[in-house]
């Protein structure tokens, strides 16, 4: 339900678990024993305990009612893997060489892998538009 609101908030470097699937009662009970708020557009869980509801159906919206909400969260921009939320650590260029398009590797000298999921990113033609969306949503 709010899975590209959750790519976008760990674009910013935010903890940011999300489940596709889950179960509502399962999904509350992890929130309160894990200390986290769930967000959610599901209606039927707007009033409960450790629940945030998300009223817009826009992504960039849902960024900025998260970010007024919660004016005390960590940024860390572009930090977390944006599929399942580790922390990136650095690689050595020449330990992705089979990893990556030769282009990639011919063209770029950092690249950053997740240890959980082992994608690999680098500063690509994506990066700018990356760093103007970060831009945005922390000036407002």
């Amino acid at each position: 339900m709010l899975g590209k609101l959750a790519r976008e908030l760990r674009l910013l470097g935010i903890d940011c678990a999300y489940q596709k699937e889950a179960n509502s009662e399962q999904t509350l009970k992890k929130a309160k024993n894990g200390q986290r708020i769930l967000l959610t557009r599901n209606t039927k869980l707007k009033d409960k305990e450790s629940v945030f509801f998300i009223e817009s159906e826009k992504v960039a919206e849902q960024v900025q009612q998260v970010l007024e909400a919660f004016p005390n969260l960590a940024f860390n921009p572009m930090t977390r893997c944006l599929d399942c939320n580790a922390v990136l650590v650095e690689r050595e260029k020449e330990s992705i060489k089979s990893e990556v398009p030769f282009y990639v590797y011919r063209t770029q000298e950092r690249f950053y892998c997740c240890p959980d999921c082992g994608k690999i990113y680098w500063r690509g033609t994506h990066y700018e538009d990356m760093k103007k969306r970060v831009s945005k949503y922390l000036k407002k």
